[in-house]
């Protein structure tokens, strides 16, 4: 198994328990991608908060895909004028992919959830993570260093 966020086993023992012997460890797969690492810096990256609105994270992600590298990620069919979107387009971006996935994974059901489209962070989750500055830093930093890799791999021939 591979840590989501951790290089090294020396760093997991600094981490909140929930976190590091839960989601952090489990194994990553191909869905962890753009939109899943845009979806999880936005609960913490902008302001620290339990639960988004479907409408918040919309707008996070028009934002994220505006930047012109985070853009080239929406390059299939389902994404044609994308760059025409409304709110609404994203916010359905959101609700398809990552929202879903996240909640209907068997290792994730018990860290996230969504219904009224709000999406949740597990409460004991969220509340090890707010309370810990540490904790918060080196997620954002690895979550930040995920989403930079994962563009530099994939767009590295473009630049």
């Amino acid at each position: 198994m591979k840590p989501y966020f951790f290089n090294s086993d020396i760093e997991a023992p600094f981490v909140a328990p929930i976190f590091s012997e839960k989601l952090l460890y489990k194994e990553i797969s191909s869905s962890f991608d753009s939109v899943t690492t845009c979806l999880l810096l936005f609960p913490f990256g902008v302001e620290s908060k339990r639960s988004l609105t479907l409408e918040e994270i919309g707008k996070f992600f028009k934002q994220f895909y505006g930047d012109k590298l985070h853009g080239k990620d929406l390059n299939d069919k389902k994404h044609i004028d994308w760059k025409s979107w409304d709110l609404k387009n994203f916010m359905t971006l959101a609700k398809t992919n990552p929202i879903k996935f996240l909640i209907k994974d068997e290792q994730n059901i018990e860290f996230f959830e969504y219904k009224n489209n709000i999406f949740y962070l597990n409460e004991k989750l969220y509340n090890e993570i707010d309370n810990n500055s540490t904790l918060l830093k080196n997620i954002l930093d690895r979550l930040k260093y995920r989403n930079i890799n994962y563009f530099n791999r994939k767009y590295m021939e473009e630049k």
